[in-house]
């Protein structure tokens, strides 16, 4: 999968171009997490936190993986059902009542599509559940979404849709798990996608939360974020795959808590891009760079990251006023650290990093 980084970019913004016209230490750093429209969707008695919350505890960072990562398919249970199409508030009501899925389509009371297990081939349609024109609430949850045949169609298409939860659900052998365009206040949480071609894709949208997914086996990309402010990236192991990370003309966004393990490249961001914090990832051996600011970027901040053993350079930084530490005691964890003074960002933009310690494992 690996090749030269121009050659992967050019293809990116290929493909980039083509999706759009067919489909943030606590105290520290309170200042810098992006703050913006709220993203909060309620489910029933309970409500999700808002994706700019800047009070989410530390977590405990994942832990570099020593094999090959296995899967073991998830038992749903669910009912064998046919690809699901929706075009307008109207038409989901009128499926909700046609199949029994519970809900109004309120902020309380969201419809939900819930336990299906949903297959597409080579033939049409090839998306196991289209959303568009949408914005009565809803909650896609334990769904079984894949394709029968390798790299085919899609598991979830939003477009031009609001207020949606992608819940618990599994995506294999798709060519896209998941594509939101034209959309808002959108969560895709505790997933497992494995074996696409491209795993996420948010572009030309606002305020979405991508948290605790797991990616695996995603031969283009992860994720790709593109002309979207406001997406916070959480606490997600994206292993095995193409890009990690990709962060494209989209402002305001955290990229925190994720594992970056074992990819073509770490975390890159370009476009231009501004204020993206990249605060509490590990982003070891991938098979180029770690962390890439390109010359476009300004106003990011990267800290307490643990970056180490990429086959490229750990860091690199062509932009413009972009900080590697808190500007008071932290920095980040680098393998390659030689134990005194600064850890200079190889890049144009002269960074150094002025409190690294030293990553030993």
């Amino acid at each position: 999968m690996s090749s030269s980084n121009t050659g992967k970019f050019v293809v990116v913004f290929i493909i980039i171009i083509s999706l759009a016209s067919a489909t943030f230490l606590i105290i520290g750093l309170q200042s810098i997490l992006p703050s913006g429209p709220s993203n909060s969707t309620t489910t029933g008695t309970s409500t999700t936190p808002t994706t700019q919350s800047t009070s989410s505890p530390e977590p405990t960072l994942p832990t570099e993986p020593t094999t090959t990562p296995t899967f073991t398919e998830p038992v749903i249970n669910g009912t064998e059902f046919e690809a699901i199409q929706i075009t307008g508030d109207a038409d989901f009501a009128s499926k909700a009542d046609q199949y029994g899925w519970v809900g109004t389509g309120s902020s309380s009371s969201p419809f939900i599509i819930e336990g299906l297990e949903i297959s597409i081939s080579t033939s049409s349609p090839y998306i196991c559940i289209s959303i568009t024109d949408v914005t009565s609430h809803f909650i896609i949850r334990e769904c079984f979404l894949q394709s029968t045949t390798n790299w085919i169609g899609t598991g979830v298409e939003l477009w031009n849709t609001t207020n949606g939860i992608v819940d618990s659900c599994y995506i294999s052998n798709s060519s896209m798990g998941v594509n939101m365009v034209f959309c808002k206040n959108i969560q895709v949480i505790d997933c497992a996608i494995w074996n696409s071609e491209y795993a996420l894709n948010v572009s030309f949208s606002e305020s979405v939360k991508i948290m605790g997914n797991q990616v695996v086996f995603a031969e283009a990309w992860n994720i790709l974020v593109d002309n979207t402010d406001y997406v916070d990236i959480l606490y997600n192991d994206f292993q095995y795959g193409g890009f990690g990370i990709m962060y494209w003309y989209s402002n305001h966004g955290g990229i925190i808590g994720n594992n970056v393990t074992n990819n073509d490249d770490g975390i890159q961001i370009g476009g231009p891009c501004t204020n993206v914090t990249i605060l509490m990832n590990r982003i070891t051996e991938n098979n180029g760079l770690g962390i890439k600011l390109y010359e476009s970027t300004s106003g990011c901040h990267v800290v307490n990251n643990e970056i180490g053993w990429n086959t490229g350079n750990n860091g690199e930084d062509d932009g413009t006023a972009n900080m590697w530490d808190d500007g008071i005691s932290m920095g980040n964890a680098w393998s390659d650290y030689g134990g005194a003074g600064d850890y200079n960002i190889p890049g144009s933009a002269g960074s150094a990093d002025h409190y690294p310690t030293l990553l030993e494992s």
